[in-house]
């Protein structure tokens, strides 16, 4: 099946192809996804489509074919829920992140091994990783943020990010929000959209799960983050202000 990475980006890169499949088309970081979706399916029970088939096509493009699941995204359904519903989604959300966080890995870089695949990254060309140690990852950030603004507020972040250690490898979604998050009937039937996972350190994922909300959105009106993942504030907070900076 020959697809077009040009005819699927009109719809943001993944379609449903029938009631069953879905098909996803970008550049060959695909693979990565595919090969985080798999993972899954092998070491933890968190509801995810199952990967039929994922390949590079010869003009470079990365496939997906995936099942297709039914259910209405979190940030839909969450307004409309009681608050018995609530509890339950947070509880399984919950239960999911924390079995996510045992898969661990003596190296932060995408599933795959190849290098880190994050917004924070994405102002060049060059590669960000993988990295062997925590400390080499933070260098990486503050190489990026130095990428767009080298000034004394720029350097003092630099210095924060610096200072953050001690924290454990662990397998990442990295872009959780309620419009990857699928439920039915107060339940939580997949989380979708692992695109940018990776092992990143142990704060990351409760880092970005806030990083880029709407903060006028139920996500952050609710805490929904603080509800399922540990709080990370002074890491939230450092990050907070190197993306003021590079996102002015």
């Amino acid at each position: 099946m020959l697809l077009t990475c040009k005819a699927l980006r009109r719809s943001s890169g993944a379609y449903r192809f029938n009631d069953r499949i879905v098909i996803k088309v970008g550049d060959a970081s695909r693979m990565s996804e595919a090969a985080a979706m798999r993972l899954l399916s092998e070491k933890t029970a968190i509801p995810i489509p199952t990967v039929h088939d994922a390949y590079i096509q010869d003009d470079g493009c990365g496939v997906i074919i995936m099942e297709y699941v039914e259910g209405v995204t979190l940030d839909k359904a969450w307004p409309t829920y009681d608050l018995a519903q609530k509890q339950a989604v947070v509880h399984q959300l919950k239960r999911y992140l924390n079995e996510l966080r045992q898969i661990q890995s003596p190296v932060i870089s995408s599933v795959d091994g190849e290098p880190c695949c994050d917004q924070f990254f994405s102002w060049d060309m060059r590669e960000y990783g993988p990295y062997s140690t925590e400390m080499q990852f933070h260098e990486g950030l503050v190489q990026a943020l130095h990428e767009r603004a080298d000034h004394s507020w720029s350097r003092m972040v630099a210095r924060f990010l610096r200072s953050m250690s001690g924290h454990e490898t662990v397998l990442t979604h990295n872009d959780l929000t309620p419009s990857n998050i699928l439920v039915n009937d107060g339940s939580v039937v997949a989380i979708l959209d692992w695109e940018l996972a990776g092992f990143y350190p142990d704060y990351w994922e409760y880092v970005k799960a806030y990083l880029f909300a709407d903060w006028q959105s139920i996500w952050v009106a609710d805490s929904i983050p603080d509800k399922i993942l540990q709080p990370k504030r002074t890491e939230l907070a450092f990050m907070l202000h190197a993306r003021d900076i590079m996102w002015p």
